[in-house]
């Protein structure tokens, strides 16, 4: 070999073994990576399901970047005081007022309100606490669907054990405490009967509703069935002393509503903001980053046939999104990179937005906007469904009782407000310690099926859905005289609805439609509503109950009250736009370990995963599938190495 053809093939060998323009795109200008901006994982929301991955990934030791658009919101009286929580729903710091369109409904439904709060917490900083044990199928349907035995009921019963901290049994009652945790980061406790019972709360109008109310959750003729129930006791009585205990979500029966409240810490809400503030204190590993709102994923291009997720791009600044309320100012943009992988965790709503906007969707709506497409993800942002929820309401003949407190919630300010200053002195049993909710029906709408699928609860003030100016309804327009029934129905359909792009913007909102409700959903609400009309007339008679306010008596056939729901039915616990699927689904956007298909790096893990309606609420689905996907990623982790160095 001469001289001229050693110093070609030595060129060849060093041009070769350098990163090609290419190479360093895909890792983002190498250069450009510091120990700053360069994580292991990155978490995109802060909210129930981020929040608590980005955690357990930094209490194993792994940098963790958790990005949220919203600010730190700790310790407002809003999202701490139980009773408060409807007042965070308007609050302009952390507020998103997204509007749902259900075009197969009249007109009129085109700007249905579902408050979100975009902060540390997200949604689970501003709910009404409700922390039930998902659906007996939830996760048993998913390790079929899947195949992935992770998701065995067992399994997904010791992950809810793992986030509980239960308050209201003890922790040495080997009878009652099976099923349940009690050193996790969720506090549970049950509504306080003495709200209803103790001397300066003890009101007969409300213990004579309670007591028909409880009539109706033994079907059919009450008597008959009530007499039967105690021949089989206890199994067939239908009162239900907890509903989070293994297997009493089978049974249909009234209850006390269970809440993530804690009276061991003052009856303050008890959130994953608790649990992402205690990480970032106590470690070194976890860093969270506030008004900062991700416009898009970073994905390696150039290597196989498969686009990588490297990083994410971020707009600093505050109320940048179109929905949000609060004032507006812009920062810095910036990218940061993951070493191993990123993990989406947006909500139903914002996870197929970012998704779209990065190339990830159906290539027709991707075209619309002038997205170049990465991948073909037909599903993302289709199987949009949430329950069909309705409302009745009477007027009762006196105020109630709890509202005879001196109560002006936080008016003019919480230092004059009587009940706010006794809740932070400690003085209970307080309005302002419960959540609002506290007995609950479930029942069957069809006495073949497995388990429940109707939710009613009694509302002691005026509540017809979220809808704009509901809190003043609520708190302020002396409506302290009015009783609600509220229906939940888990829905019988498919998911139908969409999540669509609004633009190619990430500062527009996305457009929701729900496309209507199904007909067999309607009728099965409809029905509760006959036989509460039923249970509560005895009480109009003896005046107790006055007069039905909503549907109202002139909307009296069966017909007639359908239509009613049907105009008025809303819901705000949306779920599917990026749902788990088995192989052969085309509609599939994620896997069982919710990595997202047609790429890599990528996990998605919210409510949008879940591809059928999880529980009657589904704060505690969420955070146990947050559980699952940690250990996933977790039992992943060291063979996830990085692409850059």
């Amino acid at each position: 070999m001469n001289a001229l053809a050693l110093l070609l093939l030595l060129f060849c060998w060093y041009e070769g073994a350098q990163p090609t323009p290419d190479d360093a795109s895909r890792c983002a200008n190498g250069e450009n990576r510091t120990a700053d901006n360069t994580y292991d994982y990155i978490v995109v929301g802060a909210g129930a399901s981020g929040g608590l991955v980005a955690s357990r990934l930094a209490r194993a030791g792994y940098r963790t970047l958790l990005l949220d658009a919203g600010p730190r919101f700790r310790d407002e009286p809003s999202v701490t005081v139980p009773l408060l929580w409807p007042l965070s729903t308007e609050d302009r710091d952390i507020e998103w007022r997204f509007r749902s369109s259900n075009s197969a409904l009249d007109p009129g439904r085109d700007a249905v309100l579902y408050p979100r709060a975009s902060t540390i917490g997200g949604s689970a900083l501003h709910n009404a606490m409700l922390a039930m044990y998902p659906f007996p199928d939830c996760f048993s349907n998913l390790q079929q669907l899947t195949g992935d035995d992770e998701f065995a009921e067992s399994k997904m019963r010791a992950r809810f054990q793992r986030i509980e901290k239960c308050e209201y049994i003890q922790s040495n009652n080997k009878l009652l405490k099976k099923g349940h945790g009690f050193q996790g980061f969720m506090s549970t406790s049950l509504a306080d009967l003495g709200l209803a019972v103790k001397p300066g709360f003890l009101d007969p109008q409300l213990v004579a509703v309670v007591n028909r109310f409880l009539l109706t959750a033994i079907p059919q003729n009450p008597i008959a069935r009530f007499f039967q129930s105690l021949k089989k006791f206890p199994k067939n009585l239908p009162l239900i002393f907890d509903i989070n205990a293994p297997g009493a979500n089978l049974r249909e029966g009234a209850h006390l509503t269970p809440s993530s409240i804690s009276p061991a810490k003052g009856s303050v809400r008890s959130s994953v903001a608790d649990l992402i503030y205690e990480t970032e204190q106590s470690t070194s590993t976890l860093t969270v980053k506030d008004n900062s709102f991700v416009t898009q994923i970073l994905f390696d291009t150039t290597t196989g046939d498969t686009p990588i997720a490297y990083g994410v791009q971020v707009q600093e600044g505050t109320a940048l999104y179109s929905i949000a309320t609060g004032p507006r100012t812009v920062g810095d943009e910036t990218m940061y990179f993951a070493n191993k992988e990123v993990i989406l965790a947006g909500g139903t709503f914002n996870t197929p937005q970012i998704l779209m906007l990065s190339g990830v969707g159906p290539s027709q709506h991707l075209v619309e906007h002038n997205i170049p497409m990465l991948v073909d993800l037909p599903g993302v942002g289709e199987n949009l469904h949430d329950k069909l929820e309705a409302t009745m309401n009477w007027q009762m003949p006196r105020t109630w009782k709890l509202f005879q407190q001196g109560c002006t919630f936080l008016k003019p300010t919480p230092e004059d407000d009587p009940c706010f200053v006794r809740f932070q002195n400690g003085e209970f049993p307080s309005l302002y310690s419960s959540s609002g909710t506290l007995i609950a029906i479930q029942r069957k709408s069809d006495p073949s099926l497995p388990y429940p699928d109707m939710y009613v609860q009694i509302v002691v003030n005026k509540f017809q859905g979220y809808q704009d100016g509901w809190v003043n309804l609520t708190f302020y327009d002396g409506e302290e005289d009015t009783l609600s029934i509220h229906t939940m129905n888990t829905r019988s359909g498919p998911g139908k609805g969409t999540v669509r792009l609004a633009s190619s913007s990430p500062f527009d909102s996305v457009k929701i439609d729900f496309n209507g409700y199904d007909d067999i959903d309607l009728e099965k609400t409809t029905r509760v509503f006959e036989d509460m009309r039923k249970a509560f007339r005895r009480l109009q008679r003896l005046g107790v109950v006055g007069e039905e306010i909503a549907p109202g008596y002139d909307v009296k056939s069966f017909d007639d009250v359908k239509a009613w729901v049907r105009a008025n039915g809303w819901g705000h616990h949306p779920m599917g736009t990026a749902k788990i699927g088995s192989g052969d689904d085309v509609m599939a956007v994620v896997d069982g370990q919710l990595r997202v298909r047609g790429v890599q790096r990528l996990r998605v893990v919210d409510a949008s995963v879940f591809p059928d309606q999880a529980g009657f609420y589904p704060m505690v689905p969420v955070y146990m599938m947050a559980e699952k996907v940690a250990d996933d990623i977790l039992r992943d982790a060291d063979s996830t190495t990085s692409q850059c160095g």
